[in-house]
Formats: C-alpha cells, structure tokens, sequence
C-alpha cells in the first residue's frame, strides 16, 4: 500500500501582491482609509486604527514588517493622507529627509537630476531620450515635499520646503524643453510601494526626486520625528531626539530583517522581496 502523500507545500508569494479584492470593495476601502487619516489624530477611533492597519495590511508589505505593537496605536495613528497632482515633485533630491510615504492610488516617479548635455547624448550629436523615455527638464532646485500634512489636518513638517503656489512646485517633468539640468527617472512606484524611508534611517539628504507620473495620487507619509518619539514612548524611554531616531532606525532595520530583502532607503527600484506564506495572511 502506497504511503500517503504528504501535503504540498504553498509556494511563497511575492510580498508586494495586494491581496485580491472586488474593485467595488478595493475603491470603497481606498475612500474610506484617505478619509479616515484626513482627520485629526484625536477623531480616530480605535476601530478606526485598526480599519487602517487592515487595509495597509492587505496593500503594503513594508507595513506588514513593522512589528505589530507598532501598527495600529503608533503608524496608523500618525498617518497622513494627501492627494498629488501630476508633476508635483514630492521629495526633492538633496532635501532634508522629514517624512516616509505609502503610495496609495496612483503611481510615482524617482528620478535623479542630470546635466542636460549628458542626458542628450553628452554632447557629442547623440539624441537622448524623449520626456516618454523617462528623461525631464527641471528648472527649479530641490524643494517639494509634504509640508502641509494630511487633508484636515494632519500632521506637519516636509521633505525640502515649499514655496508659493501649487503650480509652482511642480516639476517640468512633461516639458521635455532643454534646461540647465534634466531628470532621469529610475524606477515607478505604485500602490503599496513606500519612499523617504531616508528619514527614518538619519539619512541627510534625500538621494532623489519623487514626481508624480499619474494625472493624481494619493499617499500616506508619517513624521519621521513624530514616528521616532512615538517609538521611544511607547517602549517606556524618555523622548531624547537621539534616542528616538536610534529607535526609529532600528524598527527599520528590523523590518528589513524580517524582510530579508525589504527596501530600506535605495531608491532606484529596488523593491521589497519578503516570503510570506498564505498561512501568515
């Protein structure tokens, strides 16, 4: 008699892949989870919380890696939404790190600024890449960032600093025109995917841009700083600025650990690659 066989193992899934969901439900839950961290930290309910920690749970793998004390009282309760439109450059190369983000809707680009003769070809006759190719006028410096915090309220602080209007911080990045320098974009970010994880790494300036690619998207971002005293409280240290950026590292780091292979601050594509197994969901 044949011995039985044993039961096959599930292969592992990629750590990114949002779970499945009707799109009726998936846009409900999107609506609701922006509107939930559009309010001031103090009208969250506890359900609330942990409305977020679930979708977040089913959309970002880097959330999922935090450890679970972390999630629903401490991320969750200091995430901020905010809605982009395109061009508007997010973080800017060379800006002080202040804020990690969650893409939620939408898509985004990185890209690093080059000299505009070496993005045409080094000057030597060769045509480089059209703005469809990934390649950018920019005029401006380094400025962009979520200086405003979430829609009605959220908290503040930013990547760079803003200045004047809306239209005036966005990048050329549709213009394909021949400025002093240009942009070369590396990778997209999609749902799910997370930037500005420098900030919590006390990393000092951000190694580069994030544009917005689609017509609009929408993120969460936390405090770097807030993030870190909220680390230190909660395991009973005293809020020392220093003390609560080590903290903050750290919870990155074990992230990335429990990842194997989680971003922690390269930009250039570079995604999260955590196992997980259908039994952990």
């Amino acid at each position: 008699m044949a011995a039985a066989a044993a039961p096959r193992e599930e292969q592992p899934e990629d750590a990114r892949r949002p779970l499945a969901l009707p799109p009726e439900k998936h846009a409900a839950f999107t609506g609701k989870l922006l509107a939930i961290a559009s309010r001031e930290e103090g009208a969250r309910t506890a359900a609330d919380l942990y409305f977020l920690r679930d979708r977040l749970h089913e959309r970002c793998a880097f959330f999922r890696l935090w450890p679970p004390q972390l999630q629903a009282p401490v991320l969750c309760r200091l995430a901020a939404a905010r809605t982009w439109v395109a061009n508007e450059v997010i973080i800017g190369q060379g800006s002080r790190p202040g804020r990690f983000y969650i893409v939620v809707e939408g898509s985004c680009a990185v890209c690093v600024r080059e000299a505009a003769a070496a993005a045409r070809g080094g000057g030597g006759g060769g045509v480089g890449p059209s703005p469809r190719q990934g390649t950018s006028s920019v005029d401006g410096g380094g400025g962009g960032g979520d200086g405003g915090g979430g829609r009605g309220g959220g908290s503040s602080g930013g990547d760079g600093g803003r200045g004047g209007s809306r239209s005036d911080r966005k990048s050329s990045c549709d213009s394909g025109g021949c400025g002093a320098s240009a942009l070369r974009e590396l990778a997209v970010l999609g749902p799910g995917d997370t930037f500005g994880e420098a900030a919590l790494l006390g990393i000092a300036r951000s190694p580069a841009f994030v544009v917005v690619r689609s017509a609009r998207a929408s993120t969460l971002s936390f405090d770097a700083a807030r993030l870190a005293a909220a680390i230190t409280a909660q395991s009973g240290g005293a809020p020392d600025p220093a003390a609560a950026a080590a903290a903050a590292a750290a919870a990155v780091a074990m992230a990335a650990s429990a990842g194997g292979r989680a971003r922690s601050g390269a930009w250039p594509g570079q995604r999260p690659r955590a196992r997980w197994s259908a039994a952990s969901r």
